[in-house]
């Protein structure tokens, strides 16, 4: 497989810690790749540098799941309640959310374009500060404790 089939990681990548946004960077590429073996090449090479708990949990991510299988936990936060938290965080109208989400389909897609727009800059969090905010939101019980929560990690970005 040729070198220029999977991106390499940034230099800059600390062997312990990764960054969440190279988790989306990641997931965007295996999104655009066809080749399961490029998948698996980009994965690999964006997991094998993290030590052992960073690794699992980002392997964790990239399947889809919040926590393990063998964990029942559930985060309970609705597409309505992240609406909302990016709304009081970008200030932006209802009719600008909405434009922006007409132009993608994708709540994610139009979260990046608000936050952008809204001037937000980036923490950039890393992999084990996400896991410990998806701890919180599956153990926080009430609709307005959640919604402060992702509010929080919208502002931490």
């Amino acid at each position: 497989m040729s070198s220029d089939m999977v991106p390499r990681l940034r230099e800059t990548e600390n062997r312990t810690e990764a960054s969440w946004l190279r988790v989306a960077e990641l997931c965007e590429r295996l999104t655009g790749t066809r080749s399961k073996l490029a998948k698996r090449a980009a994965m690999a090479e964006y997991l094998r540098p993290l030590d052992q708990r960073v690794a699992g949990l980002a392997a964790q991510y990239l399947t889809g799941a919040v926590f393990a299988e063998s964990n029942e936990r559930k985060v309970q936060v609705g597409s309505q309640q992240v609406v909302r938290a990016l709304k009081a965080v970008t200030q932006m109208s209802e009719s600008q959310f909405h434009a922006a989400y007409r132009r993608y389909g994708d709540l994610g897609a139009a979260a990046v374009e608000l936050m952008s727009a809204a001037d937000r800059s980036s923490k950039n969090l890393g992999v084990e500060e996400i896991s410990g905010r998806l701890n919180s939101l599956a153990a926080t019980r009430t609709v307005a404790e959640k919604s402060s929560q992702l509010a929080d990690v919208l502002c931490s970005t």
